[in-house]
């Protein structure tokens, strides 16, 4: 666990160590050094079972369903966007937009926003995949149901998996819908979803290692389908105008989120700094050289992760 003390010497020498927490453990750990202290025992295990759940179901040891098999989508993806989602809402606590009561189901949100990625034992077609936000909604409420979580708390959490935008890559809509994305801040529901929303955006491309990464994500593309893109340099120059169009058309949102996490950092690291925005955009600054400079070497350049035969990233 990285105490407090920690964070705010890494926050001085190395940002990055606060960002990358992959490890279902190391998420868990932070979630619990953010939240337990004002959840109820009962919410605390909640949690924790959560966390074992959804590391079981990614490994394969959830009985009716295959191991991961996308790349991208992995568990380590889930766990950074779950520990973006906790301290989102704890910077939106820490304003005063939301109390503890929050917390339970928008963590379980955050956990299983991408579980539907998940493929049933008897299927090995990776093509119906495309269905992954149903079948999120589905594990999220097999989960609740055995947990024997409250209706309230199940009903927020599947609402802000159902309601939350879901990001396009493609030319003509890039970026979330103004219907969803704006919803009312006094309304907790769309609240969380829009919380959620920028916790999936923000934890996965602060990545150190998110343009290594886009990589195995087209690969994912070409597997389940997904035609938006016809190469990896083509993925690679949409992305580039895929943050910049999110933020033009939510700028108001963008700025409530990037205030939530100030206020984070502030107490968690002691300096009122938005780490995520920082580091999308030192993300973003290398990949505009890297399309300007190194066109025809963006592999040559992309070496945070060790690669397998075929020169793509190994997921973590």
């Amino acid at each position: 666990m990285v105490g407090v003390e920690d964070a705010r010497e890494f926050f001085l020498h190395d940002p990055y160590v606060l960002l990358n927490l992959e490890a279902t453990e190391a998420a868990r750990d932070e979630v619990a050094l953010l939240w337990y202290d004002d959840l109820h025992e009962t919410d605390q295990r909640l949690i924790d079972d959560a966390f074992a759940d959804v590391d079981a179901l990614f490994a394969g040891r959830v009985a009716g369903y295959r191991a991961c098999s996308t790349p991208y989508h992995s568990v380590g993806h889930t766990m950074l966007i779950t520990v973006a989602m906790a301290r989102i809402l704890d910077g939106a606590r820490r304003s005063g937009v939301c109390d503890a009561s929050a917390a339970v189901p928008g963590l379980l949100a955050a956990l299983y926003h991408d579980s539907g990625y998940i493929q049933d034992a008897g299927n090995d077609s990776e093509v119906a995949l495309s269905d992954h936000e149903r079948r999120s909604v589905d594990q999220l409420m097999r989960f609740c149901a055995s947990a024997r979580i409250d209706g309230p708390t199940t009903t927020l959490a599947v609402s802000a998996i159902a309601r939350r935008p879901e990001p396009r890559r493609d030319a003509s809509d890039i970026g979330p819908s103004a219907s969803d994305a704006d919803a009312d801040a006094t309304d907790r529901e769309p609240t969380l979803a829009t919380m959620l929303l920028y916790a999936d955006l923000l934890g996965q491309m602060a990545d150190r290692a998110y343009l290594e990464k886009l990589l195995l994500l087209y690969d994912e593309f070409r597997r389940t389908g997904v035609d938006a893109y016809r190469s990896e340099i083509e993925l690679l120059r949409g992305t580039a105008g895929f943050y910049g169009s999110i933020a033009k058309r939510s700028r108001g949102r963008l700025d409530q989120v990037s205030g939530y996490l100030r206020a984070h950092f502030a107490d968690r690291a002691g300096a009122a700094r938005d780490l995520y925005s920082e580091y999308v955009g030192k993300n973003m600054d290398y990949l505009a050289s890297l399309l300007t400079i190194y066109r025809d070497e963006y592999r040559d350049r992309l070496r945070r992760l060790p690669t397998d035969p075929n020169g793509l990233p190994l997921a973590n």
